[in-house]
């Protein structure tokens, strides 16, 4: 009986030393040298401050606000640069009134990586941002809102940009009053600022929207209300059945547009209103569409 113990105690030991050999685990953020791979937030009222470049080929957040970690203050001087899937700069989820402040470029390179993400119940979040943002992977937004990530403050004074299929600018999805204020352009191969079943959502970017991809639209609101977007710029789409304005099933909403609007490619609008009521849109500029109608 005691060899047969002894054999299985051995077997427990060598399948536990495999599992965890192959797992990766962030450690806390510290204060100082920004972390070579990724780092973790999981305390609250601690203010960070991290200097240096991050360069990663990790899979998963880089920076993680954990569920429950409220009224942190992370100062970033240094640039994100991730390569792996899902490697987002920056995730928010379940947290209060946390705030961050960088100075420097986002950077991912991976499928689902945002450059920053404020998940499910992320609130009072306000997040300063010097630098732009760069995302190539497919379905991997500059900034996403996503459901029940409401009232964030967001200023950005960089570009925003993305080359992979449904990458969108500026992405709100099923969250409510967050106010985006942005100095810079968005060049994106998904909607520029997509807004989905969002309710009193203040977005305002001073700079030109540039969309292309088939279907794309610059500006998308869809089932939601009460939403202000000011644009002062030019926009520009470029994708096939794209639409510059689109608001879909969706009323209540203002939309002011600080310069013209140019569709270039066939069975594309300039503005396109379905389904929706008592809307105010206002444009100081020209509408122009040269494709096939």
């Amino acid at each position: 009986m005691k060899q047969t113990i002894l054999k299985f105690s051995s077997l427990l030991a060598l399948l536990g030393s495999t599992f965890f050999s192959t797992q990766t685990f962030s450690a806390g953020c510290q204060t100082g040298a920004s972390p070579s791979d990724s780092c973790t937030i999981d305390v609250s009222d601690i203010t960070y401050t991290l200097t240096g470049d991050i360069n990663t080929d990790t899979t998963g957040s880089i920076i993680d606000f954990v569920s429950g970690a409220n009224s942190n203050t992370l100062n970033l001087f240094g640039s994100i640069v991730s390569e792996g899937i899902n490697a987002r700069a920056f995730i928010f989820s379940s947290n209060d009134g946390n705030t961050l402040s960088m100075t420097g470029n986002i950077v991912t390179e991976g499928d689902f990586a945002e450059g920053i993400r404020l998940n499910l119940n992320a609130t009072n979040t306000t997040i300063n941002l010097i630098g732009s943002i760069s995302t190539s992977g497919s379905l991997a937004p500059g900034i996403l809102f996503n459901n029940g990530s409401n009232s964030n403050t967001t200023t950005i004074s960089g570009n925003i940009s993305t080359i992979g299929n449904g990458s969108r600018g500026i992405d709100v999805v099923e969250a409510d009053s967050n106010t985006t204020t942005m100095t810079g352009n968005i060049t994106t191969k998904g909607h520029g600022i997509h807004i989905y079943r969002g309710l009193s959502n203040t977005t305002t970017v001073s700079g030109n929207i540039s969309t292309s991809g088939y279907g794309i639209d610059s500006v998308s609101l869809a089932e939601s209300h009460s939403n202000i977007t000011s644009i002062t710029g030019d926009i520009l789409s470029q994708g096939e059945q794209g639409r510059s304005l689109r608001i879909l099933n969706s009323n209540s909403n203002t939309t002011s547009v600080f310069g013209n609007i140019t569709n270039t490619a066939n069975f594309s609008y300039g503005i396109s209103l379905n389904g929706s009521n008592t809307n105010t849109t206002n444009v100081t500029g020209n509408i122009e569409t040269q494709g096939l109608t």
